[in-house]
């Protein structure tokens, strides 16, 4: 990146470029042969580089639209993300990329972002997705769970619900919740097995790979400790969904199928007979 501004005195590092130094989060982890993206401005035609996306700016940006870090120039958080979210491919891309940045807390809201697309083109496209966005999904795999949910009207009540016992003492953070039907959703990805799940450069999710997604880590105390915190949820009257990336993408309607099943089944309740 260095040496591309090297070369491009007059540009302003953008895109997934300035996503990842912003620290949206692992949502925008970079593969070993992404480029670096440079805003420059529209100049008549210039051509990238190897390892250089050049994207014409036209007009000038404020103030409020560039940041400094380490006399670095680079869009600002807001920007940077309505860009993102403008070139998304698909809904599910950029509802993604705007729960990491909110939960990096490079964002507090996406107020500004939405602001910073407005009259720009795909802009309607997009319009819609901004009320969906959640910083409290802490993968791409339960941002798309919740997604396919939403979808279904099968919306979790609560997202990373804390349960406790009788006691009120803590039992276990669960990622979606129903607390009124005592339904919990378990999305088991890259935060149980220890395996990171990346978006690519333009800011799609990768389709499903042979990767261990669902393998068994080589420590199995992880796995004893997710057993045993499932059977303390049961004891409480908790009945438990569990949905992997293939899950959610490959088998949808089974999600959503075990979901509608779990809350119609009322789970018995402290004390009381399990069935």
């Amino acid at each position: 990146m260095l040496a591309a501004l090297a070369t491009h005195p007059d540009a302003i590092v953008c895109g997934i470029t300035a996503a990842r130094l912003l620290g949206f989060g692992s949502v925008v982890d970079a593969a070993d042969d992404e480029p670096v993206h440079l805003l420059v401005p529209d100049r008549g035609s210039r051509r990238s580089a190897r390892g250089v996306v050049l994207k014409p700016r036209r007009g000038a940006l404020s103030p409020d639209d560039i940041v400094v870090m380490s006399d670095i120039p680079m869009t600002s958080p807001a920007l940077t993300l309505a860009d993102l979210v403008l070139a998304a491919d698909t809904r599910e891309d950029a509802v993604s990329l705007m729960d990491a940045a909110l939960r990096s807390g490079t964002l507090t809201d996406v107020t500004l972002a939405r602001a910073a697309s407005a009259w720009r083109p795909g802009c309607r496209r997009v319009g819609a997705w901004w009320a969906l966005a959640d910083g409290r999904s802490e993968s791409v795999l339960e941002t798309l769970t919740r997604l396919l949910l939403v979808d279904h009207d099968l919306a979790p009540e609560e997202l990373q619900y804390l349960v406790r016992d009788d006691d009120n003492r803590f039992v276990a953070r669960v990622d979606l919740a129903y607390p009124s039907d005592r339904v919990a959703v378990e999305a088991d990805g890259a935060r149980f097995h220890g395996h990171a799940t990346r978006v690519r450069s333009s800011g799609s999710i990768p389709p499903r790979s042979g990767t261990a997604q669902g393998s068994v880590p080589h420590d199995p105390e992880p796995l004893f400790r997710d057993r045993r915190r499932q059977n303390a949820l049961t004891r409480l009257g908790w009945k438990i969904v569990r949905v992997t990336w293939a899950d959610v993408t490959d088998r949808p309607p089974e999600v959503v199928h075990d979901v509608q099943g779990a809350l119609r089944t009322l789970p018995p309740g402290p004390g009381q007979a399990l069935q």
